[in-house]
C-alpha cells in the first residue's frame, strides 16, 4: 500500500506571520480523503491569533415572491431590515435559486447571465437523473452551485456599502413561481 504524508502549510503560515506551524505531521496509509476522515487539532496544537469585539446578531427572514426564472432586485427590502453600521449576511434557504451582487442599471447583463449559466446548465440535459419536479429541477440545483446562495455586505449608518451600480439581486432558476426566504444577520459592534 503507498504511503502519503500531509505536511501543514508551513511556507503560508511564515508568509502571514503566523508563527510556528501548529499541527504536527500526519501519515495516512494509502489513498484517503481529508476530506472523509478531517484531522481534528487538540486545543493545545493552536492559539487564538486576534479576538474580535463582541457583536449583536440580529437574525430576520423576509420572503419574496419570484415571477419565474429570472432576477428580482431585493436591494430595498434588504435595506429596510438594517440598521447601524457592521456587517450582513444573506442566507438564501432553497438550493434552486442564487443571491448575486451584480450590475443594476443594464438588464443586458442579466440576460447574459442567464444566458451563459443556461449554456453551462441546460434544462433537461438526458444525463440528468434528477427531475423530480420537471425538466429544470437538476439544471436550477447546478446553477445554484455556480452562482451561490449566499453574500456577506458592510453596511454603514443603515445602509448597504454598494458601489454605484451594483444591486442585490435573487435569481430563480425554476421556471415557475415560487417564494423565497432569505435570512438577513446583520452583525453590529455593540454599543
Amino acid at each position: 500500500m503507498r504511503r502519503c504524508e500531509v505536511r501543514p502549510l508551513t511556507p503560508l503560515r511564515a508568509c502571514l506571520g503566523l508563527g510556528p506551524v501548529l499541527a504536527k505531521e500526519h501519515r495516512l496509509r494509502g489513498v484517503l480523503s481529508l476530506a472523509t476522515r478531517p484531522l481534528a487539532l487538540p486545543q493545545r496544537h493552536y492559539r487564538i491569533v486576534q479576538r474580535f469585539p463582541k457583536m449583536n446578531t440580529m437574525p430576520n427572514v423576509i420572503e419574496i415572491r419570484t415571477p419565474g426564472r429570472g432576477f428580482t432586485n431585493i436591494t430595498s427590502q434588504v435595506q429596510a431590515e438594517l440598521s447601524g453600521s457592521g456587517l450582513c449576511h444573506l442566507f438564501l434557504q432553497h438550493t434552486s435559486a442564487s443571491l448575486i451582487l451584480t450590475e443594476n442599471a443594464s438588464p443586458e447583463v442579466r440576460t447574459d447571465l442567464e444566458t451563459l449559466i443556461g449554456r453551462a446548465a441546460p434544462d433537461g440535459d438526458p444525463a440528468y437523473r434528477h427531475d423530480d419536479e420537471g425538466p429544470d429541477d437538476m439544471a436550477a440545483h447546478f446553477r445554484t452551485l455556480l452562482a451561490g446562495h449566499e453574500l456577506s455586505l458592510p453596511v454603514n449608518a443603515g445602509r448597504l456599502m454598494l458601489g454605484t451600480w451594483q444591486g442585490v439581486f435573487l435569481w430563480e432558476h425554476r421556471a415557475h413561481p415560487h417564494r423565497r426566504r432569505i435570512v438577513i444577520t446583520q452583525l453590529a459592534e455593540r454599543q
